[in-house]
C-alpha cells in the first residue's frame, strides 16, 4: 500500500484523526443498536421513544468533534509557527444540533421513520417493509457519521476565516472513492466549501501560507493509489470502465471529472448514449479534441455557457464501441479528451504530449485496416477463419430458401446490434437524420404476404414541410441476414440527408469505376431486366450497397461478412450485386471514408 497522506500527518494531528473516527463509530454503533435494522418495528413507536435520545447523542457528538478539530486546528497552526493574534475563534457549539445543510439533527431519523410510515400506510407487503427498514438503518448511520464530520470540517473552516495567511488541504485516509482520491492533496479553493458524498471521511487540516510549507507533506498521488488497488478493486472504486481507460493511458483526473456531468442521450439512430458535459465549454480541457478531431463547433443550447456541438463520450460509451479493439479505444480516448499528454492534432510539438505518436499510430493502423478478404470460387469458412481468427457460427450460415419468423422483440435486438455495427464503423459519430424503423406489416401495399414477397427491406421519405422530412424504413422479417438488409436501408437516410452536398460526387465516381459496376452496366438483357438493371445502377441503390459493405469491411462482424458473400456469390450478373474486396478496398473504401471524414 502506498505512503498516505495520514502516516505523514504529525502525531499530534494523527491524534486528533483517530479520536474523531473512534467518536464517530461509537455513536454510530449505538444508533445502530437503537434501530436494530434486522429487527422491523413500528415507525412512530420507534420515532417516540428514539428521536429525542437520537438527537441528543449525536448533538453531543458533534460538540466534541468540533472542540477537538478546533483545538487540532490550533495545534497544527502552532506547528507551523504561525504568530498571527486572531480576533475570534469557532464556537464548537454553533456547528451541534444542525446537518450540514443548516436541518436539525431530529430530521434525520424523522426522514427514514417516515419513509417506512408511507409504506406501512401503502400496505407494502411485509417483505418489503422489512429490505426497507434495513436499508433506512444503514441510511441513518451514514447520515450519523457525516452529520459529525461535517459539523468537526465546518468548525475548521470557520476557525481559519478569523485567521489571515491561512488555507487547508484535504486529507484522505484510504481506501476512498475515486473522486475523494483526486481532491486529496488539494488546497481549499474556498474558504467554506468542503466537497464531500455521505459517509465522506476525508479532512481539513489547517496551513500556514505566510510561514510554512506544511501542505507540500499532503501531496497525495491519485494514480499512484489506483496501481496500489487490485483490479477488482480498481473497477469498483473508479467503475470498471474507468479503471480499463487508466489502465490504458487516460488522465485520472478526466475520468473521474467527467461523472460530474453524465448523463444519456438518444442518438439520431435511436440509440441510448452516455455522455458527459464536462470539458465541453469553451475554456474546457475536452473542448479543444472535440473541435480538432470532429470538426464541432460551439453552441448555446440553454444553460449559461456555450458547449461543444458534438457530444464527450464517457469511458463507457467508448469501450462499448471499441470492445477488445484497443487502437479504436485508445484513438476514441484521445478523441474526447482524456490523455493529457496528447495534443488535440497530435503534432507533437509540445514537450508534454509523450503520447502523440503513439495515438497517431494506432490511427493509422485503423485507418490502413485491411477489409475482410472473400475471394470468389472459395468457402466463408475458408476465407474467414483466417480473417476472423475463430469459426464462423453455424447459427450464421443462412439459408434464404428458408422464411424465419421475426418478433418485435427479436427485430429491436437486430436493431441494437446494427447500430453497435455502425458505431464501430464511425468510431462513434452519427451521420443518420433522426427516423423511424420497425417490421413490415402482414401485406404490402399490393395485397401480396410479406412472407411471399422478394423485398427485403424498404425506406422512403415523406415530406413534413419544404426541405424536411420525416424518414421511415421497414424491414421483411420473413428472410434472413437482416442485419445487413437494415444496414442498406439506413444508408438510404444517409444519402438523403447529404446528397445535396458536394462531398458525395467522388463517392459516385468511385463505384461507377468498380470492375462489378461495370458489368452491370453493360449488361443487355429483356425489358425486365432492363428495368432492374435501371434500378441497381441508381445513386440511391449504389450508394445504400456500397455503405452496407463499408460497414462490413470496417467491422468484420461474422453476420454481416456471411450475408455480403451471399450476394456477390450469385451466377446472374443482376443478382451478384456486391463487389469483391480488392475493387471495393482500391475504389470505394477510400473514397466512403473520405466522404465521412470531411462531413
Amino acid at each position: 500500500m502506498l505512503d498516505s497522506q495520514y502516516s505523514r500527518l504529525p502525531p499530534q494531528l494523527q491524534a486528533a484523526a483517530d479520536y474523531r473516527q473512534r467518536l464517530i463509530a461509537q455513536i454510530v454503533r449505538r444508533v445502530l443498536a437503537a434501530w436494530r435494522p434486522n429487527s422491523p418495528q413500528d415507525p412512530n413507536a420507534w420515532f417516540a421513544s428514539h428521536a429525542l435520545p437520537f438527537t441528543e447523542m449525536v448533538t453531543h457528538g458533534q460538540l466534541l468533534a468540533a472542540q477537538a478539530a478546533v483545538a487540532s486546528a490550533d495545534v497544527a497552526l502552532d506547528l507551523q509557527h504561525y504568530d498571527a493574534v486572531p480576533e475570534l475563534s469557532a464556537d464548537p457549539e454553533a456547528f451541534a444540533g444542525v446537518t450540514g445543510s443548516g436541518d436539525p439533527v431530529m430530521g434525520l431519523a424523522y426522514a427514514q421513520a417516515q419513509k417506512i410510515t408511507e409504506l406501512v400506510d401503502a400496505e407494502a407487503p411485509i417483505t418489503e417493509r422489512a429490505q426497507a427498514w434495513h436499508h433506512a438503518g444503514v441510511m441513518l448511520a451514514t447520515a450519523t457519521q457525516t452529520a459529525i464530520s461535517d459539523a468537526a470540517r465546518m468548525a475548521i473552516l470557520t476557525h481559519l476565516a478569523a485567521r489571515p495567511g491561512t488555507t487547508w488541504v484535504r486529507v484522505v485516509r484510504p481506501p476512498c472513492c475515486a473522486r475523494c482520491a483526486i481532491l486529496a492533496g488539494k488546497k481549499g479553493t474556498s474558504r467554506m466549501k468542503f466537497l464531500r458524498h455521505p459517509g465522506c471521511d476525508c479532512t481539513a487540516i489547517p496551513v500556514s501560507e505566510a510561514t510554512s510549507d506544511m501542505h507540500k507533506l499532503f501531496y497525495f498521488d491519485a494514480k499512484e493509489y489506483f496501481d496500489s488497488l487490485a483490479p477488482e478493486q480498481q473497477a469498483k472504486v473508479f467503475t470498471k470502465a474507468g479503471a480499463r481507460a487508466i489502465r490504458d493511458g487516460a488522465d485520472i483526473n478526466q475520468v473521474v471529472n467527467a461523472r460530474r456531468g453524465m448523463t444519456t442521450i438518444t442518438s439520431a439512430g435511436g440509440r441510448r448514449r452516455l455522455i458527459t458535459t464536462e470539458g465541453t465549454t469553451k475554456r474546457g480541457w475536452a473542448s479543444d479534441y472535440l473541435r480538432e478531431q470532429y470538426g464541432a463547433s460551439l453552441q448555446k443550447a440553454g444553460g449559461r455557457y456555450r458547449r461543444t456541438s458534438v457530444a464527450r463520450m464517457m469511458p463507457e460509451e467508448i469501450y462499448r464501441i471499441a470492445g477488445d479493439d484497443r487502437d479504436l479505444a485508445l484513438s476514441l480516448l484521445h478523441k474526447n479528451g482524456f490523455l493529457t499528454d496528447a495534443t488535440p492534432d497530435l503534432s507533437g510539438k509540445w514537450s508534454w504530449a509523450k503520447r502523440d505518436p503513439a495515438v497517431l499510430e494506432a490511427k493509422r493502423r485503423i485507418d490502413t485496416r485491411p477489409s475482410i478478404a472473400l475471394s470468389a470460387g472459395s468457402s466463408a469458412d475458408d476465407q474467414v477463419k483466417p480473417a476472423l481468427g475463430a469459426e464462423i457460427d453455424a447459427r450464421l450460415k443462412h439459408d434464404y430458401s428458408q422464411r424465419i419468423t421475426t418478433t418485435p422483440r427479436q427485430f429491436r435486438k437486430v436493431v441494437s446490434r446494427v447500430l453497435s455495427y455502425m458505431d464501430e464503423a464511425h468510431q462513434g459519430q452519427t451521420f443518420l437524420p433522426e427516423y423511424e424503423i420497425g417490421l413490415m406489416k402482414k401485406y404490402d401495399r399490393r395485397g401480396v404476404k410479406i412472407e411471399d414477397s422478394s423485398i427485403r427491406g424498404t425506406s422512403y421519405r415523406d415530406p413534413v414541410e419544404p426541405g424536411k422530412f420525416r424518414y421511415r424504413v421497414k424491414i421483411n422479417g420473413t428472410i434472413q441476414g437482416q442485419e445487413l438488409t437494415t444496414i442498406h436501408e439506413l444508408g438510404h437516410l444517409i444519402k438523403w440527408k447529404y446528397e445535396t452536398r458536394p462531398e458525395i460526387k467522388p463517392v459516385f465516381a468511385a463505384i461507377r469505376q468498380t470492375p462489378s459496376t461495370r458489368k452491370i452496366e453493360n449488361y443487355r438483357g429483356d425489358l425486365a431486366e432492363s428495368l432492374i438493371q435501371s434500378y441497381l445502377l441508381s445513386d440511391d441503390e449504389l450508394f445504400a450497397r456500397a455503405y452496407a459493405q463499408w460497414v462490413t469491411a470496417k467491422t468484420g462482424a461474422p453476420k454481416l461478412v456471411n450475408t455480403l458473400d451471399f450476394h456477390r456469390g450469385q451466377q446472374s450478373v443482376l443478382k451478384s450485386v456486391q463487389w469483391q474486396d480488392d475493387e471495393f478496398a482500391q475504389y470505394i473504401e477510400p473514397a466512403l471514408d473520405e466522404f465521412f471524414g470531411q462531413l
